[in-house]
């Protein structure tokens, strides 16, 4: 079920009479909506009379300093109006983390699970400078994390391994970043000092060269959110980044749009894709799927192992439907398959599709990156 604009009230959820109401010279509505960043200049340009300050000098200081909390965390471009809903695990961490930096509570104890999930390496030094205000209030700070900036931010380090599922459970190093990057069991500390990053994918790109697209499928006009008057281009067959900063209109252009325009196309989805005037190329793609980001954690476990049963066998294994799944590791409309007993079992993204192929959307989110094969 997807959510409309009233076309009554514009989707301000406010009667006619309180939509008459203005604040400072703009209606409630206008303020709910403007983007965080732009909301802390506009409060900061206010200057209140002597009597308005006996009324909302208090709540003018308030709300500034709130703005400017959420801002300092890299939440400048989210609106009041945002469904929280539609807001990720990054994101909601971080409005909790915001709220924290207000209260200017002492001697707690803070545990964050990878804060930095959807936001923008561009970003990640805000969220450092958030935690680091709250460390010298005389809190303690635990983040599970794998992002290079906040480790090498932090003021101590453990490193488990040396693998991972049975092969980990053991803390291989336990220093402070500098020191980390030189202890031998690490496996972290080699990345912290820039040695290692993707020197075997870059390689095997300098011999074969990059894939040759099979062909385009191309949205013009798109219209939704962030995004005015965009045209976009996707080559098929090869694996393809959507990058940007936070907010920037990604998940808008892959998930609202094309995602759902094309579920309906092919899928008779119900999905309302966001406004656009037309897609072209759909001739090459037979099915599409969506790799879900909403995981239930009483799921995930008979999910992987089903997913690990196909991967093993995919002869044998049963076809893996996005239900029998609970929607832990793929969720697409109607009858849009995660996998296919007709798949070779060496098929993988150096293989070459020939004809009608699958589009694949998946969002990770640690990255801030959308990615389609």
């Amino acid at each position: 079920m997807d959510e409309v604009p009233c076309s009554e009230c514009g989707g301000s959820r406010l009667a006619d009479v309180a939509s008459a109401v203005t604040l400072w010279g703009r209606a409630l509505d206008v303020w709910c909506r403007m983007p965080l960043g732009r909301l802390q200049q506009e409060l900061s340009g206010i200057t209140l009379a002597d009597d308005e300050k006996k009324i909302a000098g208090d709540l003018l200081r308030e709300l500034t300093s709130r703005v400017a909390f959420l801002v300092d965390v890299g939440l400048d471009y989210l609106d009041m109006a945002r469904p929280a809903g539609s807001l990720s695990g990054g994101e909601l961490q971080r409005i909790r983390l915001a709220a924290q930096v207000g209260s200017g509570l002492t001697g707690v104890l803070y545990v964050l699970d990878e804060p930095t999930i959807g936001l923008h390496p561009r970003d990640t030094h805000r969220l450092i400078t958030a935690l680091g205000k709250l460390r010298d209030l005389g809190n303690t700070i635990v983040v599970v994390e794998h992002d290079r900036d906040v480790v090498a931010a932090a003021d101590e380090a453990l490193d488990f391994g040396p693998g991972s599922g049975r092969e980990g459970g053991t803390i291989v190093a336990h220093a402070p970043p500098k020191k980390l990057a030189t202890a031998k069991q690490s496996v972290t500390g080699p990345y912290l000092t820039k040695k290692k990053a993707c020197d075997a994918v870059l390689t095997r790109k300098r011999e074969r060269g990059r894939r040759e697209p099979a062909g385009w499928l191309e949205v013009r006009g798109i219209r939704h959110r962030t995004l005015r008057g965009v045209d976009a281009r996707f080559p098929l067959g090869v694996l393809t980044a959507v990058t940007g900063p936070s907010g920037s209109g990604k998940t808008s252009l892959v998930l609202e749009v094309l995602w759902r325009a094309i579920a309906r196309r092919l899928h008779a989805a119900r999905e309302q894709p966001g406004q656009h005037d037309a897609i072209k190329g759909l001739d090459a793609i037979d099915r599409e799927i969506a790799v879900a980001e909403e995981t239930r954690a009483r799921e995930i476990a008979p999910a992987v192992a089903r997913f690990e049963q196909w991967l093993a066998d995919p002869v044998a294994a049963p076809t893996l439907h996005p239900d029998s799944l609970g929607g832990a590791v793929a969720r697409g409309p109607r009858r849009s398959y995660l996998a296919d007993t007709s798949l070779p079992a060496g098929l993988s993204f150096d293989t070459p599709l020939h004809g009608r192929g699958s589009l694949v959307v998946a969002k990770a989110e640690d990255s801030d990156t959308e990615v389609g094969h």
